[in-house]
């Protein structure tokens, strides 16, 4: 049996320090903060001829995670273009060059790890009445994640239920959110019981779900997540 010895090179750090797109072709860099691995490509190279503004490297960029990729002109990056699948258009032609027009660009390898308690139904007590009240124990990473169902329950001590599903999306980039409950319940005619209304707020790259309702009852909130990144 032939063994063979590999050097495998792999950089670690933050999401923020794979932006420049440097990882060598075949080399792992891996974000500590984000949990996110990606891998180098071979440089692409055009040809510029000093009036062409389109340019096609056959990588969709807008498939592409917005730090994974940089384009160089003449050996130095510029943001002078904007992106439409596999086209590149400059504000500014390309001076004529063999090559000059560069594109560096990390794919990235999806991982699947569940999330801290996942397996495990979370448990809380929420009074009202109340407006946009903080869930401080349910909230998320919105770098890590941005697609998150919410599966939960709400008991109160008269003896009522509510089930339902929370589905939220996540805009990162534009501090932005939807939320949606599909629920139903034996309380929807008993006043204001279970009435409660949930919502949610991003802050500093925490989405944290919250609620508003008119309940004077506490609520035992008892739910379970299932998160996954949906931009890439």
């Amino acid at each position: 049996m032939t063994t063979e010895i590999k050097l495998q090179q792999q950089r670690n750090g933050n999401l923020a320090d794979l932006g420049d797109a440097n990882l060598l072709p075949g080399e792992l860099g891996y974000a500590l903060d984000a949990k996110r691995l990606f891998i180098g490509n071979t440089v692409s190279s055009l040809n510029g001829d000093g009036s062409t503004l389109e340019h096609d490297f056959g990588v969709d960029l807008d498939e592409a995670h917005g730090t994974s990729y940089k384009i160089c002109v003449d050996g130095l990056e510029t943001t002078n273009y904007t992106t439409n699948n596999f086209l590149v258009t400059f504000t500014v032609a390309p001076p004529v060059g063999t090559g000059n027009i560069q594109l560096y660009h990390n794919s990235e390898i999806f991982l699947f790890e569940p999330d801290v308690g996942l397996d495990i139904p979370g448990l809380v007590g929420i009074t009202g009445p109340a407006t946009d009240a903080n869930i401080a124990t349910i909230s998320f990473d919105v770098t890590r994640y941005d697609n998150v169902d919410i599966r939960y329950s709400l008991r109160n001590a008269v003896g009522h239920i509510r089930k339902g599903v929370l589905s939220i999306a996540v805009n990162a980039a534009n501090n932005a959110s939807t939320i949606s409950d599909n629920y139903t319940t034996d309380a929807t005619t008993v006043g204001n019981l279970l009435d409660h209304a949930f919502t949610g707020i991003i802050d500093n790259g925490i989405y944290t779900l919250q609620y508003t309702t008119t309940d004077t009852e506490i609520a035992n909130l008892s739910w379970l997540t299932d998160n996954f990144k949906a931009t890439v």
